[in-house]
């Protein structure tokens, strides 16, 4: 188990996220939230909330340590979409969604699948930051010289480069998630039932 602990100015952000954390409880693909409380330290107070713990680190590390395969990278998406699926019919957007707060864990098969974490951002409604992670495991580097796909209706910035080394499937996958028309671009529904991330076998 991990402990995420704030200080009084922060207490409210955090709590916000144990609460957020405890309504999507039931999603197998976000970190799990086992309660809170309050303790002292020094005269200090502090508001600690308990986390599952994430023994294999975070996806940010993995990338820069080394390439992902394929079927790794695809298995990891699935999980991603089916996490991000559950927090938007929820009522939620996390607004921060990126490399370093994306949990790997060991599955019982011997492989490792991946969770969303760090809530400190997530909002009832509107839309937020997210990076394409799927990008960033492939090149192993930010695809994006402006970190924010929801930048992409208001500016001229040209389209980030597709990964050559992807499949057809992963290229195509990109872009259903680059279009820069908001109307035409796939949600994380729509993307769960793309060839890319429909293997038994992954």
């Amino acid at each position: 188990m991990a402990v995420k602990s704030a200080t009084p100015i922060n207490t409210r952000k955090l709590q916000n996220e144990k609460r957020i954390l405890t309504d999507l409880k039931e999603c197998p693909q976000i970190i799990q939230c086992y309660g809170d409380d309050v303790t002292a330290f020094k005269g200090n107070t502090f508001y600690d909330v308990f986390l599952e713990f994430a023994p294999n680190g975070d996806l940010l590390d993995l990338i820069e340590k080394k390439p992902i395969n394929e079927t790794d990278i695809r298995r990891y998406t699935r999980s991603i979409l089916q996490g991000l699926q559950y927090i938007h019919n929820k009522g939620y957007v996390h607004c921060d969604i990126k490399p370093h707060n994306i949990l790997i864990f060991p599955t019982k098969d011997g492989k490792t699948d991946v969770k969303i974490a760090d809530f400190g951002e997530a909002k009832r409604v509107g839309s937020g930051k997210s990076r394409c992670i799927v990008v960033e495991m492939v090149t192993r580097r930010n695809a994006w010289k402006l970190d924010t796909i929801s930048k992409l209706a208001c500016t001229d910035h040209e389209l980030p480069e597709i990964p050559s080394e992807l499949s057809e499937q992963g290229k195509d996958f990109l872009a259903k998630c680059w279009q820069r028309d908001c109307s035409k671009r796939w949600t994380a529904e729509m993307l769960l039932n793309h060839p890319f991330v429909i293997v038994d076998n992954c």
